[in-house]
């Protein structure tokens, strides 16, 4: 279940005016422009448009958000649109991360129903 589905439907981050839009928030933004791989139970391949790919590490450890890039944006301000970019799917449920203190034969039942979820998508989109 998504975190829409949990909190009853979120379609769109919306964040207050007098929040500081950073460069980072402002590149996330555009979701047709953002690609977003899972490579495995913690880690995904992030792009954003022209950019190159960045490996993310973004989950959940007992409800709390774990976040990281390899991109030099994240080693050096802490922060980036990479990461940026997994919190806003995160809320707009589009990105659904794994809790690390899940035990491994729940997250797998959760990944395998995922899977098959954008397998009826794509079938759905090819009719």
């Amino acid at each position: 279940m998504s975190l829409g589905d949990r909190l009853g439907g979120i379609d769109e981050v919306e964040l207050p005016d007098e929040f500081p839009n950073s460069t980072s928030w402002e590149r996330a933004a555009d979701e047709d422009e953002i690609t977003r791989n899972r490579l495995n139970r913690a880690e995904w391949m992030v792009n954003i448009g022209d950019g190159g790919h960045h490996r993310v590490t973004f989950a959940l450890d007992d409800g709390h958000m774990l976040a990281e890039c390899s991109c030099e944006g994240h080693r050096y301000g802490g922060w980036c649109a990479h990461v940026a970019a997994m919190v806003r799917g995160y809320v707009n449920g589009t990105v659904e991360p794994a809790d690390l203190s899940d035990p491994l034969d729940e997250e797998a039942d959760r990944l395998w129903r995922e899977r098959d979820d954008r397998r009826s998508l794509i079938t759905e989109d090819r009719r």
